[in-house]
């Protein structure tokens, strides 16, 4: 007996001791930190580093200026590259050159402006470095630690450091675009959030954090700067990438690269928007044409018919989402969708149709087994068959070729909200937990890669756009920021949520003009806002200088026609021609942010991150660089302060000039919006259309603000099509302005497009002239005369407004390939080179024997060589390297010529040689 109790008691205590043990194991793997450096080898292009505890660090170059940091414990692997979409592609080039010392690693890539990462290997610990900079950029500080289910990487915390970024919070009610001394934590998708673990810091370097679960950053609040990733049991890996700058916009053009370029709609989203939501007298297809046909007539211009909910098929008289769902209502609304479909083409006209969640359930093809589960209406997108059913469901109903394909875009609404448990498992074996955050990322992946790309291939532009967003989920489409309230702290945020949205890599920021709820009989929201003013500054004033302008709202009356009174309409008026007459510039704009990623809407510090004062100025916005919008939040009639930076700068409304780097107080009269415009600005205009699709290619206004020299550079496409980035089917034209002797010169056409037009007609309007001036068109002197209507069609003449300080230079029809100057200095007389080319020059000065060339639209590298006519090699081979500026991407070589005469110019470009002669005298 005594032995057999003595075994027990023995066997018990092994027990214990291993199960505490096994409890002290679990809990040294749940918690700790890297421990020192052990080893180190390359994989690939990567450079594995392991601590004294097995953990592992793998750090991978993303090309020459961006590089992945991925840290393990002993106990796990690293995930593979293809659980998330956040990151478009992994198949990056790019090289680390290591040296190792005694006490440390360093890791460099090959360009001479790329970076450098540091590690000490006791303690192991990173640093980043910019090789343009002398000191690091960026600091590790504890490393990698976990907790339980959490791991974060903390850095050394900076007060001087400036950071921006990081999407928005639900409804875009953003308190500061600063996110200097904050701290969030963002667990699931919510309506109206922009989700974006992205953010810039003022000293010249992105974060991007690469995770779908739940995370919090704390960004130098009570001087703790770390990232924390919290996998609540289901999993979660420290996964971030260092994005070299150091200029801003040079960090969100890598970010781009790396997440996806932005998708950039059709030429007639930029344009007008307007819904029929709510309207009692809607009865649908007749209600549309009268409403447009009516706003036409009145000289109204629109572009966008948005259905909410009233195109569907329907319970009740009145369509709602509990009754409705996604087919169209042939029986008394829209007899003929195919017939109806034409006549909005032949109006111009572009057509919204809405998908609304709730309603899903409804669908006759719907299967519960497509959704999550445990839920009625939530489909499952990581389950092919739901992928299959949603694609079909759009193909097969909303554009059916049966009816014509009509609709040109998809709205899909209330896809945020309700929640699920995190311990909820989808048909791709991952937790809710995991992809709550990516559920809007999945669904636009779904409709644009998995339907319409399959579709309509580069035929046509998909346009999708949902209530929340995921980064990454720009290159699909975009989003709006949810039911607003129609009072003037929404309108505050969303000039905030505008700019971050665009910092955040989705430049084409979309929000309910005006907010969606109050006003007319509707939910207040707890307010009672004067509805008339806030609709002059809201709807029309701030709204149409958004990329995306949409007022929209149940029973606000949102259509100008509808206005209680004259005053309103008026303002409608004025910012409809504003907007479509402004629509070169702004379209231009659109298309570098779908080419570098860099916004439309751009914050002050994005141009001064180094100026305190741009950092704080966030209720103001740059719109393009030319131009500064200072939305009037209030009711009017009261003063604005407005930041302006260096330089000179224009009142957009009346040209009264102003100096920069000071804060001025403007009064803003109800229905003005501020808007300043600096010197040397170019804003090309169009003269005015009631549709973006009647705009005529063959005409162009130049507006040129004096004061300082400037460029830009103006784009072209179909603007319906993909080609533009299939086929790289676009033109460029380069304006250029030198203030010295009023020179503006326009290049010849780059590129070309289907519908380019051969010949074009020029205004050019020079702001801020003292006196009348004496120009020259290619060297031949410019006639003046009284008023515009004294100029012959084919003439060339010059108007002064002396009331206005306004010179007018009118054009007659040009070549489009043609270059010229219109100048004040007789002797710069024109040229005529690289015709048909991607290479235009942008200057040409006799005088000084120098050839400047200035190429625009190109992204490879440019070989040029000069020789005289005999033969003789004047330049031999040299090679350009296209750089990003702040409005394309341009390369630029100058020669001074040894002799007047004439010479053969050589350029080679991605295997095109072009040869043109140039005569200097």
């Amino acid at each position: 007996m005594i032995p057999t109790i003595f075994h027990y008691k023995i066997n018990l205590i092994k027990t214990v001791v291993s199960a505490l043990l096994l409890v002290s194991f679990l809990v040294a793997q749940s918690s700790g930190e890297m421990g020192d450096y052990s080893s180190h080898e390359t994989s690939g292009r990567s450079v594995i580093i392991t601590d004294d505890s097995g953990g592992k660090m793998r750090i991978t170059p993303y090309g020459d200026y961006i590089v992945r940091i991925q840290t393990i414990r002993s106990t796990e692997e690293f995930y593979p590259d293809d659980r998330y979409d956040l990151v478009e592609r992994h198949d990056w080039d790019g090289t680390l050159n290591v040296e190792t010392s005694a006490s440390s690693l360093t890791m460099s890539t090959a360009a001479s402006d790329g970076f450098v990462v540091a590690v000490t290997k006791k303690p192991l610990r990173l640093s980043f470095l910019l090789k343009v900079r002398t000191v690091p950029v960026l600091e590790e500080k504890d490393g990698t630690v976990w907790n339980g289910n959490t791991v974060t990487q903390s850095f050394a915390a900076n007060s001087n450091e400036h950071f921006a970024g990081l999407g928005h919070p639900k409804y875009g009610r953003l308190d500061k675009l600063d996110r200097k001394g904050t701290a969030f934590t963002v667990k699931s998708g919510s309506e109206g959030a922009c989700v974006v673990p992205f953010f810039l810091s003022s000293k010249g370097y992105g974060v991007f954090l690469n995770t779908t679960f739940k995370h919090t950053f704390t960004l130098c609040k009570d001087n703790v700067y770390s990232m924390t990733i919290d996998g609540e049991g289901y999993g979660g890996r420290m996964d971030f990438f260092f994005i070299a700058g150091p200029e801003l916009p040079t960090i969100i053009d890598r970010y781009t690269q790396l997440t996806g370029r932005p998708r950039m709609p059709t030429k007639s989203i930029f344009g007008l928007h307007l819904s029929d939501k709510g309207d009692p007298e809607n009865n649908g297809e007749q209600w549309w044409k009268k409403m447009i046909t009516d706003h036409r007539k009145a000289q109204y211009p629109l572009d966008h018919q948005v259905n909410d909910n009233a195109w569907r098929q329907s319970n009740a008289q009145y369509s709602a989402q509990s009754n409705s769902w996604f087919a169209w209502r042939t029986k008394d609304r829209y007899p003929d969708p195919k017939a109806y479909s034409e006549w909005l083409d032949e109006n111009g006209m572009t057509m919204t149709l809405d998908l609304n969640r709730p309603g899903i359930d409804m669908i006759p093809s719907w299967k519960s087994e497509y959704g999550i589960p445990g839920t009625e209406n939530c489909p499952d997108f990581t389950n092919p068959a739901t992928v299959k059913w949603l694609t079909d469901l759009f193909n097969d109903v909303a554009y059916s070729p049966a009816l014509g394909t009509p609709g040109d875009a998809i709205w899909l609404d209330e896809f945020d909200y309700p929640d699920h448990s995190h311990s909820t498992t989808l048909h791709n074996g991952k937790k809710w937990a995991e992809e709550s955050i990516n559920y809007h990322f999945n669904l636009m992946k779904v409709c644009v890669e998995d339907g319409w790309d399959k579709r309509f291939g580069d035929a046509k532009r998909p346009y999708y756009w949902v209530r929340g967003i995921t980064a990454g989920a720009q290159r699909y489409g975009t989003y709006w920021t949810g039911d607003l309230c129609h009072t003037w702290s929404d309108m505050v945020y969303q000039v905030r949520a505008m700019q971050a949205a665009g910092l955040s890599g989705f430049p084409y920021f979309n929000h309910d003009a005006g907010g969606h709820y109050g006003g007319y009989g509707e939910n207040t929201c707890g307010a009672s806002e004067d509805i008339d003013k806030l609709m002059r500054q809201w709807d029309f004033g701030f709204g149409s200088f958004t990329p995306i302008w949409k007022p929209h709202g149940p029973s606000h009356r949102r259509w100008p026609l509808q206005q209680n009174n004259q005053a309103s309409k008026d303002d409608a008026m004025k910012y409809c021609r504003t907007r479509y007459e402004m629509m070169p510039y702004i379209y231009s704009y659109a298309h570098l942010a779908a080419r570098t990623g860099v916004p439309m809407v751009r914050s002050m510090f994005f141009e001064d991150p180094e100026n305190e004062t741009a950092w704080q100025k966030d209720m103001q916005y740059y719109w393009g660089r030319e131009m500064l919008v200072a939305p009037n939040c209030s009711n009017g009639n009261n003063n604005v302060s407005v930041w302006l930076p260096k330089g000179n700068w224009y009142d957009y409304w009346n040209d009264d000039k102003m100096e920069g780097n000071k804060t001025i107080n403007y009064y803003a009269a109800t229905g003005v919006t501020p808007v300043f415009v600096k010197a040397g600005a170019i804003i090309p205009k169009a003269p005015y259309a009631l549709s973006t699709f009647w705009i005529p290619k063959d005409s162009l206004n130049i507006h040129v603000y004096t004061g300082a020299d400037g460029k830009l550079s103006l784009y072209e496409d179909d603007g319906v099509s993909e080609k533009y980035r299939t086929e790289e089917k676009f033109c460029t034209t380069n304006l250029s302005y030198k203030d010295a002797d009023k020179s503006v010169t326009v290049s010849g056409v780059s590129g070309s497009y289907d519908g380019t037009p051969a010949t074009r007609a020029y205004n050019i309007i020079y702001h801020g002239l003292s006196d009348a001036p004496t120009l020259y068109f290619c060297g031949k002197a410019i006639k003046s005369y009284s008023s515009l209507s004294e100029i012959s069609g084919n003439e060339t003449g010059l108007v002064w407004n002396s009331d206005k300080k306004l010179a007018t230079v009118v054009l007659p029809m040009q070549d489009v390939k043609q270059a010229f100057i219109v100048s004040s200095d007789p002797s710069i007389t024109g040229f005529n080179m690289l015709k048909n080319s991607p290479l235009t020059p942008d200057a040409l000065s006799f005088g000084a024997r120098k050839l400047v060339i200035t190429s625009s639209s190109v992204m490879s590298p440019v070989s040029v060589t000069i020789f005289r006519l005999n033969g003789c090699a004047q330049q031999k081979e040299v090679m350009i390297k296209p750089v990003h500026s702040g409005n394309g991407f341009t390369c630029t070589y100058q020669y001074s010529v040894s002799s007047p005469g004439l010479y053969i110019v050589n350029v080679k470009i991605d295997g095109k040689h072009i040869s043109r002669k140039v005569l200097v005298q």
